[in-house]
């Protein structure tokens, strides 16, 4: 019966030994660059909490809106206007944390600096 390999297949295999030795030779060679931008972590933190605080202010923006919507269709309903009143104390108490944050964030770099 002799040998599996058959002729067919040699060249396959030659094929595939080949693409498996050069790879890792090519990824070796190509240049990844940092997506984050800085090889800092305070840095880094810093672009977290921006865009956090960015979206964060997005949302407070869109719970406004939202109760104002609420305030408008309201209809004179007591209901919908305690619900557009609670959404409004909410997004409001929110977006006072967003403040309070950048302010804790300025004060506690302030403090680690000195």
């Amino acid at each position: 019966m002799g040998s599996r390999m058959t002729p067919r297949r040699i060249p396959a295999v030659g094929i595939t030994l080949g693409i498996l030795l050069i790879c890792p030779v090519a990824a070796l060679a190509a240049q990844i660059t940092n997506p984050l931008g800085t090889n800092n972590l305070q840095a880094v933190i810093g672009n977290i909490i921006k865009w956090a605080n960015a979206l964060a202010a997005s949302l407070t923006t869109l719970m406004i809106l939202v109760a104002g919507y609420l305030y408008l269709t309201g209809g004179g309903s007591e209901d919908q206007i305690k619900k557009a009143h609670r959404a409004l104390t909410w997004a409001v108490i929110g977006f006072a944390v967003i403040l309070f944050s950048a302010v804790a964030e300025a004060i506690i770099r302030s403090i680690l600096k000195a």
